[in-house]
């Protein structure tokens, strides 16, 4: 599954990079650089971020759906 971000998105990123390694690192970088650790850091971390995402987003659906249930059971008479 490959990660796809809107191109005006993807400028802000790169963006991002490019004052990251600026300001952290005091190296320009150009935006075939950026797009280069852009597209590696989604290839690479993306799924991985995504997929844990969906796990915290899963416990906490469970955790809602016990909590309701409980209740339910509250008001039974």
């Amino acid at each position: 599954m490959k990660i796809s971000m809107e191109t005006n998105e993807r400028d802000v990123y790169i963006k991002k990079i490019q004052d990251f390694y600026y300001n952290e690192k005091d190296e320009d970088i150009g935006i075939i650089a950026a797009s280069e650790i852009l597209d590696f850091f989604l290839e690479d971390l993306g799924v991985e971020i995504y997929n844990k995402a969906i796990l915290e987003s899963k416990k906490f659906l469970n955790r809602r759906l016990d909590d309701m249930v409980y209740d339910f059971d509250e008001l039974l008479k």
